[in-house]
């Protein structure tokens, strides 16, 4: 049995939830609050292993959720919103979901999922086991959250092969698909350092691990062509190649 508890500022919401997590005989709805400070208070005391928490309290949630994560990450944290604005950033803070209000009944069997995956994987389910588990989740920041068609996946860094400023937006590219980050080049140039990705240009961050092919190119750049993405020339700027030659070992 996992132990959720509810901290959600409307009703109606509450009333929804409760109606949504009766249908899982392997959740126990152990608390509920409408109000943030009693909530917060009493959760410490009792041994709640989810906490869906509304972000319409007057506080500022990102900052409060990470804070969460950081002091207790035996507790799976999961937000509810009126809108995904902030879903990147709770995604990175290390919250298991976002939900958008009024939770539908096919969304939170995504969110059920999730949560019985958490407390099942490395099996044995021990406490320990589990405590493990969610650490790993936590730390994973090779994970990338991105937006596509209204959705926010995790894209597992291995899948990347490369990145674009276009239109002024961060852009992601895979083998088969492309994907909005939220944040800067820089921002992902930053996430991504220890995974093999290299600043080629202003506008360009590659895999190196799925270079192809490199062709010397005017004023002492390089264009790169790369597998799974055969009609893409990445160019490495003046600017950027001794850096690349020397990652290289041109």
């Amino acid at each position: 049995m996992i132990n959720l508890g509810l901290i959600i500022r409307e009703e109606k919401e509450l009333e929804n939830l409760r109606k949504l997590i009766k249908k899982y005989p392997e959740f126990k709805l152990a608390v509920e609050y409408t109000d943030i400070d009693e909530g917060l208070k009493k959760l410490e005391t009792n041994n709640i292993e989810v906490i869906i928490l509304d972000t319409e309290f007057d506080i500022n949630i990102i900052t409060l959720a990470k804070k969460m994560i950081q002091e207790d990450n035996s507790k799976v944290l999961i937000l509810l919103a009126k809108e995904g604005d902030l879903a990147v950033e709770a995604f990175e803070a290390g919250v298991l979901d976002y939900l958008i209000k009024p939770v539908l009944e096919r969304r939170f069997q995504v969110t059920a999922e999730r949560i019985k995956k958490t407390f099942n994987s490395f099996t044995y389910g021990g406490v320990v086991d589990r405590f493990v588990h969610k650490q790993i989740l936590f730390q994973d920041v090779s994970r990338i959250p991105v937006w596509k068609e209204g959705y926010i996946l995790l894209l597992k860094h291995q899948l990347i092969l490369y990145c674009q400023v276009l239109n002024k937006k961060a852009m992601i590219y895979t083998k088969d698909d492309s994907y909005e980050y939220s944040g800067t080049l820089s921002e992902l140039d930053e996430k991504l350092k220890g995974y093999n990705f290299f600043r080629c240009h202003k506008s360009y961050l590659v895999n190196i691990d799925h270079i192809k092919r490199i062709i010397p190119w005017f004023k002492q750049g390089y264009l790169i062509e790369l597998e799974g993405a055969e009609k893409v020339e990445v160019p490495v700027s003046r600017h950027y190649s001794k850096g690349f030659k020397k990652m290289l070992n041109l």
